[in-house]
């Protein structure tokens, strides 16, 4: 049985994120720091998305039930 520690690897870093962004990062009424005129929870989702998205992509490569 092959060992698919890159594929956990990925599923516990999305699980992560999700859990940071939505218990750490997203508090209700944070504003603040604006960055380039955009409001704290802005800019840090479109970061989370991004890294949510680039998870993805790795995850796709490293699937361990791929059809050869």
């Amino acid at each position: 049985m092959k060992s698919y520690t890159p594929w956990r690897v990925v599923v516990a870093a999305a699980i992560l994120l999700v859990l940071l962004s939505f218990g750490v990062v997203f508090k209700p009424g944070n504003a603040e720091p604006f960055f380039l005129s955009l409001p704290y929870v802005f800019w840090s989702s479109i970061l989370i998305t991004a890294l949510l998205v680039a998870l993805t992509f790795i995850g796709t490569r490293v699937f361990p039930h791929k059809e050869d």
